[in-house]
C-alpha cells in the first residue's frame, strides 16, 4: 500500500508518485513526469521504493547528494 515510484532526470528533477496512481490509466495514458528534451533533459532512472529509503544521485565528475525520500514531493 505504501509503494512509490521515484523518477529522476539528467537535469536533477525528481518526482515521487504513489504506485497506486498507475493502477487505472486513462484512455490517453498517464503523464508520469515532464522531461524537457529541448533543453537536453532525459529520464535517467525509475525505481520502486517503500517511502523509507535514502536516495543518492551522483555525477560523472564525482559529486553526489544523498537525502531521505520523504524530502521529495
Amino acid at each position: 500500500n505504501n509503494n512509490y515510484i521515484v523518477m529522476c532526470t539528467e537535469q536533477g528533477t525528481i518526482k515521487k508518485t504513489l504506485l497506486e496512481a498507475f493502477s487505472r490509466p486513462r484512455q490517453n495514458g498517464i503523464i508520469a513526469i515532464t522531461v524537457n528534451e529541448e533543453e537536453g533533459d532525459r529520464l535517467l532512472n525509475v525505481c520502486m521504493t517503500n517511502g523509507n529509503n535514502d536516495i543518492v544521485i551522483a555525477s560523472s565528475s564525482g559529486r553526489a547528494v544523498r537525502f531521505h525520500e520523504s524530502r521529495v514531493r
